[in-house]
């Protein structure tokens, strides 16, 4: 309890007791399978968690709480339909740290797994860090270094298949993590206004990922940051919304990776993508879904708008960031929140 005459404002308590790294667990809505995944990953943080961190629950719907954990995680409860991507977004705008690690159900951390990828915030160049995600039944190679993307609209995940040992000595080419799990600058994700919920779950990794280098960040892999995972590879069906969110998401791009050559790819891409689908009928309807996007300026033209704002933003980082190791709002308390104007609402 705070003395007499020793009054503290939230804002200045925050700004006192910043957490090295906050530890964002998304709970979307789902079945049991889902409940218990969501759980062990849980468990896994908290058993493993680094000192000076914070852990933060974005969930949809209620969750029970049955082991009483209220005392050690931020619960954050958001309506039963609430997106991954919204789950992701809205714990964004509560955590605290500089950096922020996201790790989705059916996800385990062991000890250490996040040191290395802190500390490799040290740089201010860099935005993200990707962690080696493997199978708990094989441990020895990598399912997910991270997100690519082609220059005809297709996005892939980066060292699949390739032995950890290998990917220490010559990493894959990535361009940012996966939503399964990474490690973010948060006002760098913020200044982009967080994750787009306009490319759905799906895309909206390789979306932040391009955005970031867009603005001049870096991404890094850290081989000592490993994550298993019980979850099988997935892919989302093929339907009007997917052909969306893919041909946003280049439109978004192409010029980012070359208007010329984009341009070629592209046809053979979407031709590509809807023959692997026949004979579901997404091989139509997700042409068609990517067809509905071709008058949507003023989704393009926000966008732009904001990439251009959050450049301004980051040509200031290598002045105006603080250093992992040793903030200095102790020493200078009165020092503005440098989130508080970027942050989304909650």
């Amino acid at each position: 309890m705070t003395k007499p005459g020793q009054s503290m404002t939230f804002a200045h308590q925050r700004m006192v007791r910043v957490p090295r790294l906050s530890i964002l667990v998304p709970f979307p809505q789902s079945n049991s399978f889902v409940e218990k995944a969501f759980e062990d990953t849980l468990a896994s943080v908290l058993q493993n968690r680094p000192t000076d961190s914070e852990v933060l629950v974005s969930h949809a719907g209620a969750y029970d709480d049955p082991y009483d954990l209220s005392g050690e995680v931020r619960f954050l409860e958001h309506r039963p339909d609430t997106s991954l991507v919204d789950l992701v977004n809205c714990g964004l705008d509560r955590a605290r740290s500089e950096v922020l690690h996201v790790v989705t159900p059916g996800h385990f951390v062991s000890e250490g797994w996040a040191d290395e990828a802190v500390a490799a915030f040290k740089d201010p160049g860099i935005g993200t860090v990707v962690p080696v995600i493997v199978s708990q039944a094989d441990p020895s190679h990598a399912l997910n270094c991270g997100v690519g993307y082609s220059c005809g609209g297709a996005r892939w995940i980066a060292g699949v298949g390739q032995s950890v040992q290998t990917i220490a000595t010559k990493t894959p080419a990535t361009l940012g993590p996966s939503l399964a799990a990474g490690f973010f600058r948060t006002d760098a994700v913020c200044s982009l206004e967080g994750f787009s919920a306009e490319l759905g779950d799906a895309l909206a990794d390789v979306d932040l990922a391009l955005s970031l280098q867009a603005i001049g960040y870096r991404t890094a892999i850290s081989v000592s940051s490993v994550i298993r995972t019980c979850l099988p590879p997935q892919r989302e069906p093929a339907s009007f919304l997917q052909g969306q969110h893919a041909e946003r998401l280049f439109r978004r791009h192409c010029g980012q990776l070359g208007w010329l050559r984009s341009m070629i790819a592209h046809p053979l891409t979407i031709l590509i993508a809807a023959i692997a689908e026949i004979p579901h009928p997404g091989a139509v309807t997700q042409v068609a879904g990517r067809c509905s996007t071709w008058f949507e300026q003023r989704s393009q033209r926000r966008y732009q708008e904001l990439l251009e704002e959050a450049r301004d933003e980051a040509a200031l980082v290598p002045h105006a960031t603080l250093s992992i190791s040793a903030r200095d709002t102790q020493q200078n308390p009165s020092r503005q929140d440098p989130r508080t104007s970027s942050r989304r609402a909650a």
